[in-house]
């Protein structure tokens, strides 16, 4: 199973109509998050993606969303997640700096899940109003975010319950779209400040080594912000999350980009 251990596989090419896309990461991307090619697949819960957590956490294959996991000396329930979220910022800038020849080019007002179908349509359109709009750089940046969402390095295990923060039904993966926009910094830090109980701090930083999180959490376990201002929201100082500036943008696609990759290699050379 060679695509296993290349730290760059795209796990939507087990879907043979992604595979075959020969238009770029990012149009791969939103034929993905469109469903209209293939709606029940999801890449961080395919088949592929739970022999690899077997692998890796001992993850059973048979469960589709949970399992326990043995975490130091603790056993806790675990569910998959893709780690940082390309949909949540590319809508954000997208919203932000676009909109207008978005609106004149695809008769949008707003961006939602359909929006990616229209987007299909003429990518091109759309990738020459992003480097208008924002830069050739930054859509570089996006294009490879793109091809990296769904590969290993972005994928990881994560509680399917934490304290007071995940309320009647609600899991950790729902609960942190829900506070934190997918971020990951963000979402790392509520988790080293849980009021849960099995969440000490032996536990997380058993957590942080075998989930291979060093590019996000130091070996004390403090969170390393994915842009700037992320320090201020954890001391609550601020409350805007995510980049609010293209400056900021470019910042985190970069850093992202390079964690991803980073964990990614590091988590292929376990499973070679």
């Amino acid at each position: 199973m060679k695509q296993i251990i290349d730290y760059h596989y795209d796990f939507k090419d087990e879907i043979e109509v992604y595979k075959q896309s020969q238009q770029g990461n990012l149009c791969k991307f939103l034929m993905y998050k469109s469903g209209i090619y293939e709606q029940y697949f999801d890449c961080d819960r395919s088949l592929l993606a739970k022999q690899v957590y077997n692998m890796l956490w001992g993850f059973n294959v048979s469960r589709y969303h949970f399992d326990t996991i043995r975490i130091g000396n603790r056993d806790i329930l675990m569910g998959t997640d893709t780690m940082n979220s390309l949909q949540t910022v590319l809508a954000f800038a997208l919203t932000t700096w676009c909109m207008d020849e978005l609106r004149e080019t695809f008769g949008i007002n707003k961006i939602t899940s359909q929006t990616n179908v229209l987007f299909l349509k003429d990518i091109q359109a759309l990738k020459r109003i992003i480097i208008k709009n924002l830069s050739l750089e930054i859509l570089e940046a996006f294009e490879l975010f793109a091809g990296l969402t769904h590969t290993i390095g972005n994928f990881a295990l994560v509680p399917k319950k934490l304290g007071s923060l995940t309320k009647g039904r609600q899991t950790f993966n729902t609960a942190r779209y829900s506070y934190y926009r997918d971020y990951m910094d963000l979402s790392l830090h509520r988790l080293v400040n849980s009021d849960d109980a099995l969440w000490d701090k032996e536990t997380l930083i058993t957590y942080r080594n075998i989930q291979e999180l060093k590019s996000y959490m130091t070996e004390a376990g403090d969170i390393i912000p994915l842009v700037p201002r992320h320090s201020d929201v954890m001391r609550g100082v601020r409350s805007e999350i995510g980049p609010q500036t293209k400056e900021e943008l470019l910042w985190y696609l970069n850093g992202v980009n390079g964690r991803i990759i980073e964990r990614g290699k590091r988590l292929a050379e376990r499973l070679a």
